[in-house]
């Protein structure tokens, strides 16, 4: 505790919110991701983005991976 009295407080915030932050897990990670993909070719079958943006986007999620 003394530690965190002699630092400056942002950095205190900083610690504090990495400590409170969980650890994101790959089951999370692919569900996160399906739902992406899931939302963009939803966008897409609606017309409101082109093949090419849907494309493009999609390389740019799955290069995330």
């Amino acid at each position: 505790m003394e530690e965190l009295k002699q630092q400056p407080v942002q950095n205190q915030a900083k610690q504090a919110v990495v400590a409170l932050a969980p650890a994101p897990s790959m089951s999370n990670d692919a569900e996160q991701i399906k739902k992406r993909l899931a939302a963009l070719k939803q966008l897409h079958n609606q017309g409101i983005i082109t093949d090419k943006e849907y494309q493009q986007k999609r390389q740019a999620i799955l290069n995330d991976i």
